[in-house]
């Protein structure tokens, strides 16, 4: 194991940690349970591509697209990333309790590990409660050009109907336009666990794992399938996205290169062996996991 992951204790009960909060910090009629505190772990890694995806904001017209650092680049925002690894997440600790109903959004305990990572609200008459999520994905850009990211050839126009207008416009409705990212496009991420501990990474590892199978599109298009691969972590990240999309390389092949400059700091950790011990650590833990949910 990872030196620095062999540091963090096995596993925190955030459930005593929010009852020491409600004594310190209450407002009239919302708890804000602050579970990030000043210690993280950091994890840098990259998403590829594997098929065509469609990461949308717009009503589902146009695929998400930005200048930054130097570029138009398309770009995967991190709570789109999050409300994926939660639900897979939700999934892992349903499996081994067959009456978990901790569910985003309609039913969220606010008493189970999957609040206690991600977050959640309750907004009910005099239980007005919030909880800050400790797992904070960053939005990803992409290293291609948008221009070279984007699939708008012909092909991908055979299920336009040119026949429909718009009511107002004339224009051909644009939702009929299929627009869709290549596979092989490289999304660098940057990831944070606030107050991390080694359950948190082997939930964390095994959520990638089964995100590279769903994807980041929508679950009915099932576009979007991935691999992801993680660079390093660290407990004091001196890297932004800046650095990412310029130290890493997509070859003519699809492989990814990542610059020696981008790993000088990070330590290697060995996502196998961590989700190896999860199930053991769920049983081990399984009266703070589930809490009241």
């Amino acid at each position: 194991m990872a030196e620095l992951v062999a540091s963090l204790p096995e596993y925190t009960d955030f459930g005593k940690l929010i009852q020491v909060k409600e004594n310190q910090e209450r407002l009239d009629h919302l708890k804000l349970s602050y579970l990030q505190g000043n210690t993280y772990l950091a994890i840098v890694g990259y998403i590829r591509l594997e098929d065509f995806a469609r990461f949308t904001s717009q009503e589902d017209q146009r695929n998400d697209q930005i200048d930054a650092f130097g570029q138009r680049r398309i770009y995967l925002t991190g709570l789109k990333r999050r409300a994926v690894y939660r639900r897979i997440s939700e999934g892992i600790l349903r499996a081994h309790k067959d009456d978990y109903s901790c569910a985003t959004p309609d039913h969220q305990c606010l008493e189970c590990y999957n609040c206690y990572a991600y977050g959640g609200v309750r907004a009910i008459k005099d239980q007005q409660d919030a909880l800050r999520s400790r797992f904070k994905p960053t939005t990803a850009f992409s290293i291609q050009a948008a221009e070279d990211a984007l699939a708008d050839e012909e092909e991908f126009h055979a299920m336009t109907h040119r026949d429909l207008k718009m009511p107002t416009s004339g224009e051909g409705a644009s939702i009929y336009n299929l627009h869709l990212i290549r596979p092989g496009v490289v999304f660098p991420f940057i990831d944070f666990i606030f107050q991390p501990c080694q359950f948190d990474l082997a939930i964390y590892f095994e959520t990638l794992r089964q995100a590279e199978k769903s994807g980041f599109g929508s679950m009915t298009s099932r576009l979007g399938t991935v691999s992801i691969n993680c660079v390093g972590v660290s407990a004091d990240l001196a890297l932004g996205q800046a650095d990412l999309l310029k130290d890493m390389q997509v070859n003519a092949d699809g492989t990814v290169d990542v610059d020696a400059r981008l790993t000088t700091g990070l330590e290697k950790v060995d996502g196998s062996d961590l989700r190896s011990k999860l199930k053991g650590w769920i049983e081990t833990y399984k009266g703070k996991i589930f809490g009241g949910g």
